[in-house]
């Protein structure tokens, strides 16, 4: 007999090894998987790396300068290194990867706010804050390397619009950034400014659409002038351009409402640039045709380039002016030169064809203007404060004059130095005849009759005279007031007199009328007389109770 027994089931346990660690293990292993997954996203997000050469790098840092695409930042400079060839400075960008595909050959890049400028807002923040680099994809073959922009290009890469072309004479404070306006509206931008020979000049502007289709060949363009200042019916008053206009100069356009209906402007078109809004509503200038005057008066203050005024209207324009001196008779003149523009002259619809002879058509106009009184002269607008200008004004009494063409070019007489001359001029002549008024003798004799008229007043002769009129006035006023109760008493008695005589009067009529009336001859006579005196008698009682002050003063004829 056994002592060990059997397994009641005949079974018998094993050891196995499990693929799964353990319970132990799984936090570490979520753990892991998370970094991980975190990392793969970083990576994903942390975009692409392009590098673009600039001429400097000048106010970049790394890890600081953002990369801006239409406002907002879609990257930063990653790295700066000098470029091979030693003059370029080459500066990795890390991009958003969502420009990736399109970043294309054509992409531009330049940098914002390198170049301080008072007219761009954006430089000065620059200035404080450190440049920014702009940019604008454009899709194309994939390329990691890109020429930056020497300068921030004044309009946005694929902004709506058009470019025109300018032409003037003089650019005066316009440059490239200054403002293209509309009716007062900012609508473009002076993209270039360039030099196309000796006194002329070309600007490439950008219009923006919408306002790029008002622009028709019969568009205005001006030069803004920083302030405006107009004489007129309501006095002096003055335009102040904007700010940014006033501080780097600006372009205006306007184009006529009928000519709106005709077709737009193709682009790149070619148009004039007038100085003024005033010249260029007055037109081109056309061909010109040169004269001379001299001036005896002060015309120094008169400079080239200044206009030549007809009742307002501009109609040439000033060329030279000079200093001539006698020393025989001693006397000092300002030679002119000027030029008319025979299409002014003519008005509008004047035929400016090249091949007709604008010399004559010039002299004609001016003779015909000197046979009418008309004369050169010198003028100041506004007054006191605006330029000097050259202007052919009518006289007060104008001789007949033939222009005189003996020198270069034919000679427009001047105006009377008392008429021309400048303001200056005038008012001194002015002061010259108030200073010959006699103010002091005409001073001393006011203080004369001044004198005697105070010592008239103080003089004790006159408070007794006025003193004596004073009772006399008192005792007058007594005795109309002691006459004036007697005056009714006496007028009464007169007509009862007067009555009484007007019976008796009755009475001897009767007796005339009845038998014996012829026996005398002197009765009649006598009643005649009596009724006389009654009449008179009635006519003293009537004037005395109408004016009783009679008694005092008489009757008054």
């Amino acid at each position: 007999m056994s002592d060990s027994a059997p397994s009641p089931s005949g079974m018998m346990a094993r050891a196995r090894k499990s693929l799964w660690p353990g319970i132990v293990w799984a936090l570490p292993l979520a753990a892991l998987m998370f970094v991980a997954f975190l990392g793969i996203q970083s990576l994903a997000e942390r975009g692409f790396t392009v590098v673009v050469t600039f001429p400097s790098a000048d106010g970049a840092r790394e890890g600081d300068t953002k990369v801006i695409y239409k406002g907002i930042e879609v990257g930063q400079v990653s790295g700066i290194e000098l470029a091979a060839d030693g003059q370029h400075a080459n500066l990795t960008l890390r991009l958003d990867r969502k420009l990736e595909s399109q970043l294309g050959p054509d992409s531009k890049f330049w940098l914002i706010g390198s170049t301080p400028s008072l007219t761009d807002l954006r430089s000065l923040k620059a200035a404080v804050a450190g440049i920014s680099i702009g940019m604008a994809p454009k899709p194309g073959p994939s390329t990691r390397r890109f020429v930056g922009l020497a300068q921030e290009p004044s309009i946005p890469p694929d902004t709506p619009g058009r470019a025109f072309r300018l032409e003037t004479d003089s650019l005066g404070p316009l440059r490239r950034g200054s403002t293209v306006s509309y009716r007062g509206d900012e609508v473009g931008t002076v993209v270039e400014t360039r030099t196309t020979g000796a006194g002329s000049f070309e600007l490439t502007i950008f219009v923006r659409a919408p306002y790029d289709q008002y622009i028709r060949p019969q568009s205005l363009f001006w030069n803004v002038s920083p302030l405006k200042i107009s004489l007129g019916g309501d006095g002096i008053t003055g335009q102040l351009a904007s700010p940014q206009t006033a501080l780097g100069g600006g372009v205006a356009f306007e184009t006529p409402l009928g000519a709106l209906r005709g077709p737009m402007s193709p682009d790149d078109a070619l148009f004039h640039l007038f100085a003024s809004e005033d010249r260029a509503r007055q037109g081109l200038d056309g061909p010109p045709v040169l004269y001379d005057t001299e001036f005896r008066g002060a015309a120094g203050q008169l400079q080239a380039g200044a206009s030549v005024l007809l009742r307002g209207a501009r109609v040439g324009r000033v060329e030279s002016v000079g200093l001539h001196f006698d020393p025989d008779t001693g006397v000092l003149s300002n030679p002119v030169t000027f030029a008319l523009f025979p299409l002014r002259l003519e008005g509008p619809g004047a035929d400016p064809a090249p091949t007709r002879d604008w010399r004559a058509i010039a002299d004609r106009a001016v003779q015909k203007l000197v046979d009418l009184g008309y004369r050169a002269n010198v003028s100041q607008s506004p007054p006191l404060l605006g330029s000097y200008q050259l202007g052919l004004d009518k006289v007060a009494e104008p001789g007949p004059v033939v222009l005189d063409r003996s020198g270069r070019h034919p000679r427009v007489p001047a105006a009377p130095e008392t008429e021309g001359g400048s303001l200056f001029d005038k008012a001194d002549s002015i002061l010259t005849k108030v200073n010959a008024i006699p103010f002091e003798a005409i001073g001393n004799d006011v203080r004369q009759i001044t004198g005697r008229l105070s010592k008239l007043v103080s003089s004790p002769e006159l408070d007794s005279s006025i003193a004596h009129l004073d009772g006399t006035l008192k005792s007058l006023d007594q005795m109309a007031a002691q006459v004036r109760p007697q005056i009714g008493p006496l007028v009464a008695k007169l007509n009862q007199t007067a009555e009484q005589l007007r019976q008796a009067s009755v009475s001897a009529n009767g007796v005339l009328s009845g038998i014996g009336a012829g026996q005398d001859a002197s009765l009649a006579g006598a009643v005649r007389q009596l009724t006389d005196a009654a009449r008179s008698i009635r006519a003293l009682a009537d004037y005395l109770q109408r004016h009783p002050e009679a008694l005092l003063n008489g009757k008054r004829n």
